[in-house]
């Protein structure tokens, strides 16, 4: 199984296939007035137990402003649940707008988005053209290509 919060703010479930049914099958949850990350948690509650640390690695991954992909599963009814945390290529947290308030991961999310607004304008060193650093990467600015000639 697999459950993952859209950057809609739609909660994804995925049934992965199995004998019954190969093909498995997949369902969106329209955001509504529960918090879909409070979602995501109780369902690493409720199959790997109340303490286990993936709740603490979820919400480190959502404290940088990224939605991670739960998988959850077992070999077989004997034995136990196991859970990992993957990462879906740009799935973002949703905007405020997108989400309901919430107690527990509003704060986290907030701060997440504060992180990305934060940009500090520093001197390229070739060419002039002022560089764009965000979270340590270095972009040239918009239409300027680094070496171009001014």
């Amino acid at each position: 199984m697999g459950v993952c919060v859209s950057p809609r703010g739609a909660l994804v479930l995925t049934a992965f296939g199995d004998d019954t049914r190969p093909e498995g099958r997949q369902f969106h949850l329209p955001p509504g007035a529960h918090c879909p990350f409070c979602l995501v948690e109780e369902q690493v509650r409720d199959f790997l137990g109340p303490e286990d640390p993936l709740v603490h690695e979820y919400r480190a991954h959502l404290a940088h402003g990224s939605s991670r992909h739960l998988l959850i599963r077992r070999a077989s009814p004997a034995e136990r649940w196991t859970g990992r945390l993957r990462d879906r290529a740009h799935y973002r947290i949703p905007a405020p707008a997108l989400r309901p308030s919430c107690p527990v991961h509003g704060p986290l999310l907030n701060a997440a988005r504060q992180e990305d607004r934060l940009l500090v304008q520093e001197p390229e060193p070739e060419g002039g053209a002022a560089a764009v650093r965000t979270r340590g990467r270095s972009r040239a600015g918009r239409g300027v290509r680094r070496g171009a000639a001014s």
